[in-house]
């Protein structure tokens, strides 16, 4: 029983060691990217790696260093990031816009985005009457997804200790409106697609 008892915490702490020794790329636009192997370009200012996809299959890609914010190293972090101008955000504010990318890639979820961009999509090709709103609707409801975002209030209820830091607000926000307006461009193209497989399925049933 006691050997028992050792062998599972030795590989609880082994687990433990494992998660954090894992090397991590941290990019500017908040993704976190696992690595599985890196080789460094000091010539090229550039990093190529490999990583495990959605699929599980290993993919080699090579990152620009001006894309980088840090890489994390066997649990030591190294900022790639630093300011070429006066007007630039400094480290400190870049790790708060950082911190809400990141907390954005994580969090937001915008179904809704491509479940009404497929709605407009498909409802405005039903519109005969006047063709150009069939083209007019969905181009302006993705133009104006451009605007759409998390309000302040929302993420300073949601997130009260970042509530007095504007740049992890700025930085949640961004991440917050890209993902608003692929789902939506994504769910109205989807929804103009569905509509020609109906109107296809439709007339070759005629």
């Amino acid at each position: 029983m006691r050997r028992k008892l050792l062998l599972l915490v030795f590989f609880i702490v082994l687990s433990i060691l494992n998660v954090l020794s894992q090397n991590k790329l941290s990019l500017l636009d908040g993704k976190v990217i696992s690595l599985e192997s890196y080789i460094f370009h000091e010539d090229e200012n550039s990093i190529s790696y490999t990583f495990l996809n959605k699929k599980g299959k290993t993919k080699e890609f090579f990152m620009d260093y001006s894309d980088i914010y840090s890489i994390t190293i066997d649990g030591q972090d190294s900022i790639f990031y630093s300011p070429f101008e006066d007007n630039d955000y400094s480290i400190e504010e870049m790790k708060s816009i950082i911190t809400g990318r990141q907390t954005a890639q994580k969090s937001v979820n915008p179904w809704w985005a491509f479940a009404s961009g497929a709605a407009v999509g498909c409802g405005s090709m039903y519109i005969y009457d006047l063709k150009s709103a069939r083209i007019a609707i969905p181009v302006g409801y993705v133009i104006g997804s451009l605007f759409v975002r998390p309000t302040e209030s929302s993420i300073k209820r949601k997130y009260p200790e970042y509530a007095n830091d504007n740049m992890f607000i700025n930085g949640y926000q961004s991440t917050a409106s890209k993902k608003i307006f692929r789902n939506s461009l994504l769910g109205t193209i989807s929804g103009i697609f569905i509509y020609g497989a109906v109107w296809g399925i439709e007339n070759y049933n005629k």
